[in-house]
């Protein structure tokens, strides 16, 4: 997982990622671009299920017949949050979760043999290490993998959440939200100690790698190559149980039932959260169908 452990670390949740100069070029990425979509239905019950990059380039153009088709039959649009209303929430989330006093810089809580990269994020960020004193690990962790896939020429202006966020509002379509940012968060400050410093240094190390990382994870995604991102969904860290069970089943398992209270309201939905949700055996559209749902993939 440490190959893609640093994308999910900032890609996971939707509004870390800021906007960034454009320093790539996006011209080699499959042509056809068809990231992988779902049908559920169960008698008169009827949605899409999405899977979503929360940050992308400018000119990745995702949104095709397929995908277009599916969110004009739709009555509202789904997503994890809504940045847009939660605004300054994000922030505030994060400064109430993310900090301890007393903690002490982040050289003095990896392993020793990290100290040459954690030098050059901070020589990049422009901060150093007192800058992170009061940072929990899995806080410093978002913090420095924003600091690393900063000059990728990825932002969250242009990813899914916020494309789509844009379309809905046009057509007049409801946005409801799955979670909270605060809960997000949360599912990150719940982790083992253990598990949070193992994120940190995943971060740390796999810095340098991580324009390759993306752009494996961003092919793997216009592909729809489900199985590749099921690979790096189970496996590394989130391949350990106190992290997967936390970071990706329960959130599943919770966002089911909100989506089948959905369904059974009459709506048609349109879904769309991250692509590491929607793979794997403990996937979102997994859960849908031990439940009886009928899932069909669209594209």
């Amino acid at each position: 997982m440490k190959r893609l452990f640093i994308i999910f670390a900032i890609l996971l949740i939707t509004g870390c990622a800021n906007p960034s100069p454009v320093t790539d070029n996006w011209a080699d990425m499959p042509e056809n671009h068809a990231p992988a979509l779902w049908q559920i239905s169960k008698g008169d019950e009827h949605a899409y299920l999405f899977g979503s990059i929360h940050a992308l380039p400018e000119d990745i153009n995702w949104f095709g017949p397929d995908v277009a088709k599916a969110f004009n039959e739709a009555d509202i649009l789904v997503m994890e949050i809504d940045a847009r209303k939660e605004g300054a929430a994000i922030g505030k989330a994060l400064q109430k979760l993310g900090k301890t006093k007393g903690l002490g810089p982040v050289k003095r809580r990896i392993d020793p043999q990290l100290h040459d990269e954690l030098r050059i994020l901070q020589k990049t960020s422009g901060l150093d290490d007192g800058a992170f004193s009061s940072r929990e690990d899995w806080a410093a962790a978002l913090a420095l993998a924003g600091v690393a896939t900063k000059d990728l020429g990825v932002s969250g202006k242009y990813g899914v959440e916020t494309i789509l966020g844009k379309k809905a509002r046009a057509a007049n379509k409801p946005v409801i939200a799955l979670e909270t940012a605060a809960e997000q968060f949360g599912y990150f400050d719940r982790l083992p100690d253990a598990a949070q410093k193992a994120m940190l240094e995943a971060v740390i190390s796999g810095a340098d790698s991580a324009k390759q990382s993306y752009r494996d994870l961003l092919a793997s995604w216009l592909n729809g190559d489900v199985a590749s991102l099921a690979i790096d969904a189970q496996s590394g860290l989130l391949g350990t149980d106190a992290v997967r069970q936390s970071l990706l089943v329960a959130r599943n398992r919770n966002w089911e039932s909100k989506i089948i209270t959905i369904m059974q309201s009459g709506k048609i939905p349109f879904i769309a959260v991250g692509a590491a949700h929607l793979a794997g055996d403990d996937s979102v559209q997994q859960m849908l169908s031990d439940s009886g749902y009928t899932i069909s993939r669209v594209q």
